[in-house]
């Protein structure tokens, strides 16, 4: 979910609501309608929704998108001393376990990852801001990198590069990193150090296309288009 999917989103009028279907950042109040409502509850991926209302500002509507009920009658057995202090190898790389959940993006596992090493002193995630890269990692000497995650659903996909992400990179030089991240369990992440003078990059044209928000009012049945010619 890029800042730009997010921007297409936001100005679309995509949101059903009752009397209603309204672009998504104009929504201030009002209920979704009946069959909105239907589907978001048959959905299996409740948290991914609930993270995209927040990206979106849609948080008075995460009310309407239950917590999945449980389906057993018997009570999960409480965890034993030895599951809870379970302590890391001495090799490990992590301080603590990286909380990694497959039900999570990309960005928010590829962060909890960072800000387990042990030789990090903090990762903030930056992604909303549109600076470039998604994360701004510190370790412990001082040293700071600048993240960009590119979500694959294999390692050796082809990735893309925005012109303000190829710009920062080249600004920042080795301390810009690209995170490729295999987003399943376990989470793999391979890291491209200066990826501007390190990559063979290819600069490519994307297609112009033509945008409306508003046609509603232009909008008609088939037939009245054949009845009227």
């Amino acid at each position: 979910m890029t800042e730009e999917r997010l921007t297409l989103l936001k100005s679309s009028r995509v949101l059903p609501l009752q009397n209603e279907t309204v672009i998504v950042e104009q929504y201030t109040k009002g209920e979704l309608n009946s069959e909105a409502f239907a589907l978001l509850n048959q959905a299996t991926e409740i948290d991914d929704i609930r993270f995209l209302f927040r990206r979106l500002g849609l948080e008075p509507l995460l009310g309407v998108v239950e917590k999945p009920k449980s389906t057993s009658a018997l009570p999960k057995p409480a965890a034993t001393t030895e599951e809870i202090t379970k302590p890391l190898p001495q090799n490990s790389i992590f301080k603590a376990e990286p909380a990694i959940k497959q039900w999570r993006s990309a960005e928010q596992n590829t962060l909890a990852w960072f800000s387990a090493l042990k030789i990090v002193s903090s990762a903030k995630d930056v992604s909303k801001a549109n600076i470039g890269y998604d994360l701004e990692v510190t370790l412990n000497d001082g040293r700071q990198f600048y993240v960009e995650i590119k979500s694959v659903k294999r390692l050796g996909d082809s990735i893309r590069m925005t012109n303000n992400e190829h710009c920062t990179a080249h600004q920042h030089g080795k301390n810009y990193l690209l995170a490729m991240v295999v987003n399943s369990d376990p989470l793999e992440i391979k890291i491209i150090p200066d990826p501007v003078r390190t990559l063979s990059l290819d600069k490519r044209c994307e297609q112009w296309s033509w945008y409306c928000e508003s046609y509603l009012d232009e909008a008609t049945d088939f037939l009245n288009i054949t009845n009227s010619q």
